[in-house]
Order: structure tokens, then sequence, then C-alpha cells
């Protein structure tokens, strides 16, 4: 494998990855997450790989599962909650009756 596919494949990217497109710089990541700022570095530059419990924080404040950013592998579900953050108050609105009302027909189809 060739040295930079290595790296886009890595858990550092992943976790850099998602960290900007979700707009945070270190810092705000590292707050959020409860970690040091120089230890979300040192996970961003592959030097070391986060525990189970900081990798679960790390996921919940940027809205994607683990199985992401361990495997690179994200599942429907976690597609569309990964653009939620993105959406205004009436954009998620609007999106919350679409998904209700899908439900609701799917509901009656199956009766």
């Amino acid at each position: 494998m060739n040295k930079k596919k290595e790296v886009e494949t890595s858990v550092a990217f992943r976790i850099k990855s998602a960290r900007k497109a979700m707009g945070y710089t270190q810092e705000n990541l590292a707050e959020k997450a409860g970690i040091s700022t120089r230890y979300l570095q040192y996970l961003e530059k592959d030097i070391h790989e986060p525990g189970s419990h900081v990798l679960n924080r790390i996921c919940a404040v940027l809205h994607i599962s683990s199985d992401h950013i361990l495997s690179g592998e994200m599942n429907e579900f976690y597609k569309i909650n990964s653009m939620v953050p993105y959406l205004s108050e009436d954009q998620r609105f609007m999106v919350e009756k679409l998904i209700f009302e899908f439900y609701k027909q799917n509901q009656i189809e199956k009766t």
C-alpha cells in the first residue's frame, strides 16, 4: 500500500478529517472531549491510539460512530446523523417531519 493511502485509512486521519469537517480546532475538540490538546495532537499524528473511552468521547462530540473512526465504514444512520449539525433549526424540523411521515406510511403499509 502506498504511504498516502496508508495515511488516509488510518484512525489518525479519520479523527483529523472528522474534526475539520465539524469546523473544530484541536483545542475545541480536545476541550469538548475532555482530553488535552497535546494528546489529541498525538492521536492525529498517529503517535498514540485512543483508548475506547477516549474514542467514544471524541465520536460523541463529532457525531460519528467509533466504527467509522476504526474501520472507515459509515452506515446510513451515521451518514445522515453527521450532516444534521450543518442544518439550520428550520431545516432540522423539516427533516424530522419528513422522516416521521415516512415512518407513518411504513406503519400503515405493514398493517
